[in-house]
C-alpha cells in the first residue's frame, strides 16, 4: 500500500495523480520482489485479483501495481477494475 504519511491532504484527482507518481518512482521499486511474485502468480493462473478498500482505482495503488505487473508479464494482459 501508500504509507500513511503520504496519504495526507489527497483533495483533487491531481493530488492522487502527484502522489501515485511519487509511487511508481520510490514505493513501487522498493517492492519490485512483490511485483514479481504477482507477476509469475499471473503466469500460473492465468488471472489475478488485485483488492483494497479504496473504490475508484484511480485513487489506489492497485491500479499502478496492476500496471506494473502488467508491464512485466511475458504474455498479453488485460487490466479490467471491477
Amino acid at each position: 500500500g501508500v504509507p500513511g504519511d503520504l496519504r495526507r491532504n489527497l483533495d483533487t484527482q491531481d493530488d492522487y495523480e502527484q502522489l501515485f507518481a511519487h509511487y511508481e518512482q520510490e514505493v513501487l521499486p522498493q517492492n519490485a520482489k512483490s511485483i514479481k511474485r504477482l507477476t509469475a502468480l499471473l503466469s500460473d493462473y492465468k488471472r489475478l485479483a488485485i483488492t483494497c478498500f479504496e473504490r475508484e482505482h484511480v485513487q489506489c495503488h492497485r491500479d499502478r501495481v496492476a500496471k506494473a505487473v502488467v508491464t512485466q508479464s511475458p504474455t498479453d494482459v488485460t487490466v479490467a477494475h471491477l
